[in-house]
């Protein structure tokens, strides 16, 4: 009983007061009176299986509201993890677009620089090949001029001797 309502407990106690407080039957009593205080017992039993089992119910519903209120604090708690990854991913795409527009921005200023740097580098090396081609042609005719010196130099050391014997030779040669 200790499970039980005030209000069951209240009932319990006027129904058994009731009970006693009633005559005690006797043999001679009339059957209507002790039927009914029987029926008034087994109303009583009834009542209190009633009221057991109505009780039994409600623990059930408060145990289901429970169940209920900690699913429904879980969802919550997902539904708010949920929005705050939501927020970072929108956070994070938006910092992505402004990052990948800001490297695009630098990119076509490099690639700009790059462009000006090709066009001086194309020009220093059309003007450093033009250079190449005067020293190597100036040292080809320095080399051309050397060769004709040192020819021109064993000619005369070998004597007008040796240019006679040519210009014989030739000459004979001719005929």
């Amino acid at each position: 009983m200790s499970r039980w309502s005030p209000a069951l407990r209240w009932l319990s106690c006027f129904l058994l007061a009731l009970l006693l407080i009633t005559p005690p039957l006797t043999l001679s009593a009339q059957p209507f009176e002790q039927n009914s205080r029987l029926s008034l017992i087994a109303e009583l039993a009834s009542i209190e299986r009633e009221l057991a089992q109505l009780r039994q119910r409600q623990i059930d519903s408060v145990a289901e509201l429970s169940n209920s209120r900690q699913n429904s604090l879980d969802l919550s708690r997902r539904l708010d993890a949920a929005l705050q990854r939501a927020e970072i991913s929108q956070r994070l795409s938006s910092e992505a677009s402004a990052l990948a527009s800001g490297l695009q921005t630098e990119l076509d200023q490099l690639k700009t620089e790059y462009d000006a740097c090709e066009k001086a580098w194309s020009a220093e090396r059309r003007e450093l090949s033009g250079q190449i081609e005067q020293v190597t042609s100036e040292r080809n005719a320095q080399r051309a001029r050397a060769a004709r010196q040192r020819w021109l130099g064993r000619l005369e050391g070998a004597g007008s001797g040796a240019l006679v014997a040519v210009i014989v030779i030739a000459i004979l040669s001719v005929r």
